[in-house]
């Protein structure tokens, strides 16, 4: 409480002094507090401040636990591969839906930094073809059906990235009907379209390498057409001022009604 006490002058004040100093020392900076308890909570309990439970309390931002958005794991888990991948200079492995599916039913205690740990040892192989996670997921206080709908849509979402949005191998990689899939789509309200470009693997395993492709390919051709432009024009000028006779060339080449010497 002393501390905080401390910090609330600081907030008040603007201004903070040295240790073993008596001069006050103006500071601009913005605060920005993270807590994995309640502070309203902790204000009830005597355990905060409620003055400077006030201060800090201008814009909050609620993020939940990994395990209570469990929609966002595939995306987050592809985020952290693709980053390992780069930053150990390995192609990036594919999940598999088993792979997946544990990853879905895993209760996460230590949150996104466990998730992009996992996502590290996936890269450099030391993890098997199960990811043998220990502790299951306690069921969440919502619905069967939300949870069932919530798996359903990361499923589909991360089939659809693995096969560039297209609907027909995403719905025969779930051994789905064309008819039921959709059906699925339209009731998630998802678009096998935005999927198109999600997992772009040409030329080295990802959007970049088909971008740098793309652009070398560009290039490429731009100095091949130059090449043959400025061989077509040496041509042709060998053989104007070879074949022709100097008169000719004179008159070709004239500046002000005077023939060039």
């Amino acid at each position: 409480m002393t501390l905080q006490a401390k910090l609330l002058r600081v907030l008040q004040e603007r201004k903070v002094e040295r240790l073993g100093s008596n001069e006050l020392i103006s500071v601009d900076c913005r605060v920005i507090v993270a807590s994995q308890e309640d502070l309203g909570e902790l204000v009830k309990q005597q355990r905060f401040r409620s003055d400077l439970y006030y201060r800090l309390n201008v814009a909050v931002i609620e993020l939940p636990p990994l395990r209570e958005r469990r929609e966002d794991i595939p995306t987050l888990f592809e985020h952290f591969v693709l980053d390992a991948a780069t930053r150990y200079e390995r192609e990036a492995p594919i999940v598999s839906s088993a792979q997946l599916s544990e990853l879905m039913a895993y209760s996460w205690p230590g949150n996104v930094r466990e998730l992009h740990n996992v996502a590290d040892r996936f890269v450099l192989g030391l993890l098997g073809e199960q990811f043998k996670l220990l502790k299951a997921l306690h069921p969440p206080a919502r619905t069967l059906a939300d949870q069932v709908a919530q798996f359903e849509r990361a499923l589909i979402e991360e089939t659809l990235r693995r096969h560039r949005g297209s609907a027909s191998a995403a719905s025969e990689a779930l051994g789905l009907p064309k008819k039921t899939f959709y059906d699925k789509l339209h009731r998630l309200s998802l678009a096998a379209e935005d999927f198109r470009w999600g997992d772009l693997e040409v030329a080295g395993g990802s959007i970049r390498g088909a971008v740098m492709w793309y652009f070398t390919w560009i290039l490429g051709l731009g100095l091949a057409l130059a090449f043959g432009i400025i061989n077509v024009m040496w041509l042709e000028a060998s053989y104007f001022f070879g074949e022709l006779d100097e008169e000719r060339v004179r008159k070709r080449f004239q500046r002000g009604g005077r023939p060039i010497d």
